[in-house]
């Protein structure tokens, strides 16, 4: 009982190599793969591993040219049998391309993210009260408060507001000292 074993190829471009219709029209335009032919030419090596003639192919070096719809035939005195094998092969840098992407997406996230900090900041009022500047907490109940049910109005008014004002300058003094 000898075994003929023919291998078959029919082109299909890489952007086709997942389209079904593209897939079912190659596979009835298949045609013996001559060898001989440079496209072939230390691209596959054809052995005999189980005894039979041509039945391994093994590619050594694949190139964009070889996308495509291969098919082995096998012929013997009890019938005839047929394989199909689809074959994509990637451009070099094809896995590359979504890194790259995801390279730019995050740049250009942080680039807005930097923009719109900057621009809060430029946005915020300027606050140019002392106390921020100094982090202290004046108590605006003073005792010498001149609201203070216990002063009194008969005296002359304008030399206590001196020292009233003089009082509580010395007293937020001795805060900002006493939490230092």
């Amino acid at each position: 009982m000898a075994s003929k074993v023919d291998w078959l190829f029919a082109h299909i471009p890489e952007e086709l190599s997942d389209d079904v219709t593209a897939i079912n029209d190659a596979s009835s335009k298949v045609e013996p793969i001559d060898f001989s032919d440079p496209l072939w030419a230390g691209v596959v090596n054809i052995t005999a591993e189980d005894g039979t003639p041509n039945d391994t192919m093994r590619f050594v070096e694949l190139k964009v040219e070889h996308n495509g719809l291969f098919a082995c035939q096998v012929k013997n005195t009890l019938g005839n049998d047929t394989t199909l094998l689809m074959v994509a092969v990637k451009d070099r840098w094809a896995a590359l391309w979504p890194f790259i992407g995801i390279v730019i997406e995050v740049t250009l996230l942080v680039a807005a993210i930097l923009l719109y900090e900057r621009h809060q900041m430029r946005a915020k009022p300027a606050n140019n009260n002392n106390n921020a500047d100094n982090n202290v907490n004046v108590d605006v109940t003073s005792p010498n408060d001149l609201t203070n049910d216990n002063y009194d109005t008969s005296v002359d008014q304008t030399s206590d507001l001196k020292v009233e004002k003089n009082a509580k300058s010395e007293e937020v003094r001795l805060r900002t000292a006493t939490k230092t």
